[in-house]
């Protein structure tokens, strides 16, 4: 579709939902940005940027997920006995946030069993052991030694989480018992997976974490902290990252774990939407 004038409300009326935009002469300016709610992609016929207000990061809209996003996911789905197999994820901090999931193979549908802080890694094991987890990811860092000393625990069942990776896709290196993740990437299928309707949540996940404010507990705030920021790097392409806004984003992590080790082992065998067979990084 074409817009009849390069003015803000022409192109807005007609790239209002669009994922890519292309132009000549119009003024791609931070307000026609705020208002492309769908849009991946900016492109030019011709050399430059300067019509365009790109030089500074933006948040699009559904960059991260939101309260109605999680409230939709609401109500678990039955236990079928079929095809089933659990994941945990853990974030080291202060405390150790958990997330124990229940993924049916076949569709890649989950159901929440487990989502709670808990205070030591003795208490682990006895987790993995109550709801049978067959694989476990946890965050390597900041407390090395003792993640290092917990895999000992079950060295078949458990890797360590490093985020470092930025080439697509995720690698699991099973000698050293570490899946070398792309954080962009791992959480845009992850975000995907909720609006899909995929990740369930219990009916009271309002609660869940506990720290009720505004009608919301501590795992929705941390699940709503992390936002898509798109940005220029050195060499003037785009990328995108997850940004906290320094709010607590635990449980995200967690959940995040929790998800990559089913999109790793079981993505490509399943009838999973593509964007959790291969999860590309998108811009």
């Amino acid at each position: 579709m074409r817009a009849e004038t390069p003015e803000q409300d022409a192109i807005l009326a007609v790239a209002q939902n669009a994922e890519a935009v292309f132009v000549t002469y119009a003024q791609i300016t931070a307000d026609v940005i705020a208002g492309l709610e769908n849009c991946k992609v900016i492109g030019r016929f011709g050399v430059g940027t300067d019509n365009n207000d790109l030089g500074e990061p933006h948040v699009t809209e559904g960059a991260g997920l939101s309260v109605p996003d999680l409230d939709a996911s609401r109500g678990q789905i039955t236990p079928t006995g079929d095809g089933e197999i659990t994941m945990m994820g853990v974030d080291v901090g202060r405390v150790l946030h958990v997330v124990i999931r229940t993924f049916i193979r076949s569709t890649g549908e989950s159901r929440l069993e487990f989502a709670r802080t808990v205070r030591s890694f003795e208490e682990l094991p006895e987790l993995m052991t109550r709801f049978n987890v067959r694989w476990c990811v946890i965050d390597s860092q900041p407390e090395l030694h003792m993640v290092t000393k917990f895999i000992a625990t079950r060295p078949t069942r458990i890797l360590a989480a490093d985020y470092s990776r930025t080439e697509r896709g995720h690698v699991r290196d099973k000698h050293q018992r570490v899946l070398h993740l792309n954080r962009t990437q791992l959480f845009d299928a992850l975000f995907e997976s909720f609006r899909a309707g995929l990740h369930r949540l219990p009916e009271d996940a309002r609660s869940l974490g506990g720290a009720t404010r505004d009608g919301i507990g501590e795992y929705y705030r941390e699940m709503l902290a992390l936002q898509r920021v798109v940005e220029r790097d050195n060499r003037g392409d785009l990328t995108a990252r997850y940004e906290d806004a320094n709010r607590p984003d635990h449980f995200a992590h967690a959940e995040a774990y929790c998800y990559s080790m089913f999109v790793v082992r079981y993505g490509r065998r399943s009838r999973l939407p593509a964007f959790a067979q291969d999860p590309a990084t998108r811009y």
